[in-house]
């Protein structure tokens, strides 16, 4: 979550390179990680969920740093909202429907998981597989209209 939003974040500060490079950071880190931990430390399914931890934690440090280093207008200090609540509360609000679409779709991932656990973990990996190469979709098409 925080790697995503602090992309969109620096992103609306027009610094798209930067952005982009912290997601691509996350995710090649994630790459290399997840062999690392589920193959050579046979750690499995709990190797992959560290991976991803490590990896994700490693792109927020990176756009953490350029916001705190060279952000010419971002902030991390809470007194510009405190000393704005209108103009916080209608950030928030803007931010209402994407909340609202990701809460949605990560509860039917994880009623999609319990429902198919019942019959096993071979066809849980499965859909979490086809979810991946439609993900792959979703994110060229997101990515195509942001550059628009």
């Amino acid at each position: 979550i925080f790697t995503t939003a602090f992309g969109n974040i620096i992103r609306a500060e027009g610094v798209v390179k930067e952005s982009m490079t912290g997601n691509l950071l996350s995710t090649v880190t994630n790459m290399l990680l997840y062999p690392l931990f589920i193959l050579s430390l046979h750690i499995g399914v709990s190797g992959a969920a560290i991976a991803t931890v490590l990896s994700n934690c490693v792109g927020v440090v990176y756009l953490l740093l350029h916001i705190l280093r060279h952000s010419s207008v971002l902030t991390l200090s809470s007194r510009s909202c405190l000393k704005k609540p209108l103009g916080a509360s209608s950030v928030l609000v803007m931010g209402l429907p994407n909340f609202i679409n990701s809460t949605l779709v990560r509860g039917y991932h994880t009623l999609a998981n319990q429902l198919l656990m019942q019959y096993g973990t071979l066809v849980v990996a499965g859909v979490a597989a086809a979810s991946k190469t439609t993900t792959v979709i979703s994110m060229t098409q997101m990515g195509i209209t942001i550059g628009v």
